[in-house]
């Protein structure tokens, strides 16, 4: 398959760091995209790496134990570091101050840290299992000022910097969400709401996982993202993604459906407001745009992918090692390795081989790949970058489509099936301009009818730490998503290749109850 057959690719300068191993355990931080890699607990070395500034950050810390999670404040002004259930340390990163560690409890008594989540340089969020504790960090007086707590039984969460909004699941069923907004010093509880499980014989207990869940926003709105690997329906057996909209205002209701026909083992990632749907058996991905007209019932619209299903392009991996040695030619990567995992919205890290890319969108190869111009163009007009392809749209079919002269009463009569589509595309591209300014608006989150949430204050944080065989495992955000394995403790480790695996056990075929799978998990699973 030649390159012009592939519309994904990975990013040409990925951020490298140290591989995952028993010594070295991986973190990676989604709110300032910076991935930590911290040796002996810290005592050799901590270094950070971000995919916007190729300045690592280097120093070292005291070894006081496994390292549970770490991420910086925005701004990297405030180091934080949780290593027990209980506790979170804390080490100032600004010049005149000391860096010596404080430390905070968290509040409730008898309860147990899942998490926690910065939502600007000094406020910081702590998600136990009894409730979520709003704190101001006061570095000069290395102390934490609570600012407003709530209590709620918390099975997991989830944290979208974009929006600085957290979803705790709540109930024995965990499908109910209750989301949380931050900004500017308040804590503002939203309209919980529930997800609608798959439905399954009345013996089986369903329960929903985190790892079914992504956080996103697409086209300026924030959107619960939720894999169901089967349909309520009793005439389709395929999984599809149920996006349900979550606005300032007003209840969260659901949207969009799209269906994926197929089952297996999924990842979600969102690049230029398209959903991309990663699917582990078939090393496939594709594509859907819920700006594209799909089919309405009254109260969803179901959407199908745009393109048939491609490869991400093959990428290659320079050969390491000294200048005379880096002559040999490069490695393939691996593509839809066990140990990929992904992150929102474009993140892609390979912590068993030391990468982190950015998943990207090309836009000339779908020239190709979608033969209805008109609809070809209503894609191209909402994505980045796309005034030379849409030219070039233009440019062939005026050159494809000339025909002889006609006189004008006939021109006037014309079949749109014929000369129509030219006219249609050029009109559509002297629209162009004002269609992307509104998308500009849109991404910006000050078009009309979006709401503040969507306004960028980053800080999503999940880790993937390798471990050594016996640890326990911490939180963590999933790889790719698989059909039924034991319920797993948020996980924020990442198994290193080689390393015991935290769920000894391969992926399963897709069925109810639906839950994903970790990157420690085999991949190369039976077909």
């Amino acid at each position: 398959m030649g390159e012009e057959e592939y519309y994904l690719e990975l990013c040409e300068r990925p951020v490298q760091f140290e591989k995952a191993n028993p010594i070295n355990c991986v973190f990676f931080d989604e709110a300032n995209k910076q991935v930590f890699a911290v040796r002996s607990g810290g005592a050799t070395g901590v270094v950070v790496k971000g995919t916007d500034d190729r300045n690592p950050i280097s120093f070292r810390m005291d070894d006081k134990g496994e390292v549970k999670c770490i991420k910086f404040s925005l701004e990297n002004k405030i180091l934080a570091v949780q290593r027990t259930s209980k506790t979170v340390d804390f080490c100032n990163f600004i010049p005149d101050n000391s860096q010596l560690e404080y430390t905070q409890e968290c509040k409730t008594k008898n309860a147990n840290i899942l998490g926690f989540c910065w939502t600007s340089s000094t406020e910081i969020v702590f998600i136990t299992d009894q409730g979520i504790e709003f704190y101001q960090v006061l570095p000069e007086k290395r102390s934490l000022k609570l600012l407003k707590s709530h209590n709620i039984n918390v099975n997991w969460y989830m944290y979208c910097p974009e929006s600085t909004v957290i979803l705790l699941s709540t109930t024995v069923l965990e499908n109910v969400l209750q989301p949380f907004y931050f900004r500017a010093g308040t804590m503002s509880k939203l309209p919980k709401f529930e997800i609608e499980l798959p439905a399954a014989p009345k013996s089986t207990k369903l329960s929903l996982s985190e790892r079914d869940i992504a956080m996103a926003t697409i086209y300026g709105q924030l959107y619960i993202l939720f894999l169901r690997h089967h349909s309520r329906t009793s005439n389709s057996t395929g999984a599809e993604v149920v996006l349900y909209h979550l606005p300032r205002e007003g209840a969260c209701k659901k949207m969009h459906i799209l269906k994926l026909n197929r089952t297996g083992k999924f990842a979600l990632n969102v690049v230029d407001n398209l959903v991309v749907v990663h699917h582990q058996d078939t090393e496939t991905s594709v594509i859907f745009d819920i700006r594209l007209r799909g089919e309405f019932d009254g109260s969803v619209t179901y959407h199908h992918p745009v393109l048939p299903a491609r490869s991400i392009q093959p990428y290659q991996i320079p050969a390491a090692g000294p200048a005379a040695v880096t002559s040999q030619s490069p490695v393939p990567c691996k593509l839809y390795s066990s140990s990929w995992i992904v992150f929102q919205p474009d993140i892609i890290i390979s912590a068993s081989q030391g990468y982190l890319w950015n998943l990207q969108v090309k836009l000339q190869p779908i020239v190709n790949l979608l033969p209805d111009k008109g609809r070809l163009m209503d894609f191209l007009v909402q994505r980045k970058e796309c005034k030379m392809v849409i030219l070039s749209v233009c440019s062939q079919s005026c050159g494809s489509r000339a025909e002889p002269q006609q006189p004008a009463s006939q021109k006037a009569c014309a079949d749109p099936g014929r000369g129509g589509p030219v006219r249609c595309l050029h009109s559509r591209a002297v629209a162009v301009h004002r269609k992307q300014g509104d998308a500009a608006q849109v991404r910006d989150s000050r078009a009309d009818g979006i709401h503040p949430l969507s306004e960028p204050v980053s800080d999503r944080s999940a880790a993937l730490l390798t471990r050594a065989g016996n640890q326990d495992a911490g939180p963590t955000q999933p790889l790719l998503h698989a059909a039924p394995v034991p319920a797993v403790p948020r996980a924020q480790r990442l198994q290193a290749s080689g390393l015991p695996a935290a769920v000894p056990r391969k992926f399963l075929p897709s069925r109810p109850p639906a839950v994903s799978g970790y990157a420690e998990a085999a991949l190369d699973c039976q077909r």
